[in-house]
């Protein structure tokens, strides 16, 4: 019921495929217990599709940048660099970078901010949580096989 109430008010292509996967993932055997989806489907509800894509990203950099046929950064900086160069959309956004980012880790699902200097290897490792990344696999297209 809630993917219904939300789809009745939203036409992002990208949130109307993270929730018809949701839809999906919602009856699978490894399908989260009715309260953590109805806490996702809040999420996603609440949620841009850049907050959604921003946590995708995260949830496995090296997986996002080949299957999108993007060069990974190579140099240490601060992580607002990785998201402009896999999200062509944010580049030039520092401040809405920040601002999502600092939602998602409020909401539990991201482990650190977009700020400060890591190695060219901190600027692609994974910064979801385990709970982001139960969200990222219920959000997702279902395994078949």
């Amino acid at each position: 019921m809630s993917a219904a109430r939300t789809v009745e008010h939203t036409h992002q292509k990208d949130k109307l495929d993270a929730l018809r996967n949701a839809v999906l993932n919602s009856v699978g055997p490894d399908a989260p217990d009715a309260d953590t989806q109805s806490i996702f489907m809040n999420m996603v509800d609440r949620f841009t599709p850049s907050h959604l894509r921003m946590l995708a990203l995260w949830d496995d950099p090296p997986a996002w940048f080949a299957s999108h046929s993007l060069p990974q950064p190579t140099s240490s900086g601060n992580r607002a660099r990785t998201v402009e160069a896999a999200l062509p959309e944010m580049q030039g956004r520092g401040q809405l970078i920040a601002l999502i980012a600092s939602e998602l880790k409020t909401a539990q699902l991201l482990a650190a901010d977009m700020t400060g200097m890591v190695s060219g290897q901190g600027m692609m490792q994974r910064l979801t949580t385990d709970f982001g990344r139960q969200l990222v696999r219920f959000i997702s297209p279902p395994h078949v096989g």
